[in-house]
């Protein structure tokens, strides 16, 4: 019995413990100097208009903080998809501001009604010692009438 115990405590032990190192795992590749947070979702509106909507907190008050590109992608399946386009703030300043914090509509489009439409959205902080971006994908959204 007393063996059985330990071999119990062992293995609880273990799989502790590697259920620790993959967290950290997961929180590194998500810090950064410049970012605190940072997430984006994608919806549907009235007559196939698509829009994407960004949420970045700095670290701090930055030069720029917000959204450095957007890359869309389009499947009339669900399932295969399909490059849709980038945009990029150089070419839609309402997607960068400053200050500590960017929430707002990033970007926004008229999809084909029926179509599926995901994005993998740039997050974006910089201040005059340095940048960073993270990418942020968001769930799929069908356009509607």
């Amino acid at each position: 019995m007393k063996k059985i115990f330990k071999i119990a405590v062992s293995l609880t032990l273990t799989i502790g413990l590697f259920s620790s190192l993959a967290c950290a795992n997961a929180i590194s590749a998500r810090t950064s100097q410049y970012l605190n947070t940072y997430v984006a979702s994608i919806s549907a509106g009235r007559n196939g208009t698509i829009a994407i909507t960004a949420r970045v907190v700095g670290k701090g008050s930055l030069d720029e903080i917000g959204v450095s590109s957007i890359a869309i992608y389009e499947s009339s399946d669900g399932r295969n998809y399909a490059h849709y386009g980038t945009f990029y703030s150089s070419d839609y300043p309402s997607m960068m501001g400053s200050g500590a914090f960017y929430d707002q509509k990033a970007f926004e489009f008229t999809g084909t009604i029926g179509n599926t439409y995901k994005a993998t959205v740039y997050c974006y902080g910089a201040d005059d010692s340095g940048s960073d971006s993270k990418p942020y994908y968001t769930s799929p959204v069908t356009a509607r009438r």
